[in-house]
């Protein structure tokens, strides 16, 4: 019996010396609890440096927001070219470098909007496709619109502010904007029915030209009756849609709509090569080293002093002020390039030209309201 106990007791002991000590187990905590919180901070100070970059693309004004122009018509917008101010200094006067975004053949291109307009002029298409197609093409607008207006806002606060809270401010636009595009797409939903009152009169003479829709005639009692019968058919699909089609089709929307800002390309300080946004993320780690120093600096001694004690955490303060002012300059800001004084925070002007063909798009007026209302947000800005 004896035996026995010796045995358990042995056991005891070394399990019990395996278990790490107190001090061993708030370093456990202190390192795991910094390389999370430094991998978030990382992502946050990425998705930062990608809203800086949606900023300049905003203001250069050439996001697809009205349907009236290129990519969703052969109409292209007329949009003057403007340079934006990126990685602004703190020096008296400021400078900064530019950033030029154009409006070219490269960023004028959406794949899934120019397979839109291709159906469009297509021989073959129907009104049903046409219908989608419309909804589509104004939730996509309403989508640029919105984002357009929230960037362009955040484009007046400095560039630490917008990375800061840049992607706080944009999860909660994009959050709302996913709302209202619930009640927004029921509007397209129902304002582009007219479509199915449409007939394309190039289809029996013509059938290789454009389609050119023309309204169906009520003294053709059964076209009309159909096309009746087609739109409440399409008002029940709606309800019935409404809790798992509206929803998915709202998130592609707006996901496609965000992501696709980050896609253009622009020429830093007139080089002739263009670049793109992993360019500006990691200049932004560059020239704004102070403030992921600043951040990871923050991190690391909060939670220093959390699980390591008021010793520990003075202990790592002053070693980071050591080693970041006097031995490895990691608090020295890196020059900035090829700079030049600011240039106006205005943007870019753009005009369209208007085609007063036969196409039906719903929406297009509440989309030039919000364009409306974004211009005068931006009057405001520039009087205060």
């Amino acid at each position: 019996m004896s035996n026995v106990n010796d045995s358990e007791n042995a056991i005891l002991q070394k399990v019990n010396s395996q278990k790490p000590t107190g001090l061993t187990q708030n370093l456990v905590n202190f390192t795991s609890t910094v390389f999370k919180s430094l991998f978030s901070f990382i992502i946050h100070f990425i998705c930062g440096a990608l809203i800086l970059y949606g900023c300049k693309v905003a203001q250069s004004n050439v996001l697809f927001t009205d349907t009236e122009c290129g990519p969703y018509k052969d109409t292209t917008p007329q949009i003057d070219p403007i340079e934006t101010n990126i990685f602004i200094t703190f020096t008296d006067p400021p400078k900064s470098m530019k950033l030029h975004i154009p409006n070219n053949e490269e960023n004028s291109k959406s794949m899934i909007i120019d397979m839109m307009r291709k159906y469009k002029d297509s021989p073959k298409s129907g009104v049903t496709g046409n219908f989608f197609v419309a909804v589509l093409e104004g939730l996509f607008s309403f989508n640029y619109s919105g984002y357009s207006i929230v960037l362009r806002i955040l484009n007046y606060l400095p560039e630490f502010l917008i990375i800061i809270l840049g992607p706080s401010v944009l999860m909660f636009f994009t959050t709302l904007l996913l709302i209202i595009d619930h009640f927004y797409l029921i509007y397209l939903w129902l304002s582009n029915l007219g479509w199915f009152f449409k007939i394309n009169v190039n289809a029996e003479d013509n059938i290789n030209d454009t389609p050119k829709w023309e309204d169906n005639s009520v003294l053709e009692p059964f076209d009309f009756a159909w096309s009746c019968f087609v739109v409440f058919l399409f008002i029940v699909l709606l309800f019935l849609l409404f809790f798992i089609g509206v929803p998915i089709l709202a998130l592609f929307t707006v996901a496609w709509t965000l992501f696709s800002i980050f896609g253009y390309k622009g020429y830093l300080n007139d080089e002739d090569t263009p670049v793109g946004l992993a360019t500006i993320v990691k200049n932004t780690f560059k020239y704004h080293k102070i403030l992921f120093m600043l951040g990871f600096t923050y991190i690391t001694v909060t939670n220093a002093f959390t699980y390591l004690g008021s010793t520990s955490g003075v202990i790592c303060l002053i070693t980071f002020i050591i080693f970041g002012y006097f031995i490895m300059d990691i608090f020295k800001p890196i020059p900035e390039t090829h700079l030049t004084p600011l240039a106006p925070t205005d943007s870019a002007t753009r005009s369209c030209p208007i085609d007063n063909g036969n196409t039906i798009v719903g929406g297009a007026k509440l989309v030039k309201r919000i364009k409306k209302i974004g211009r005068m947000l931006q009057n405001s800005n520039k009087t205060k």
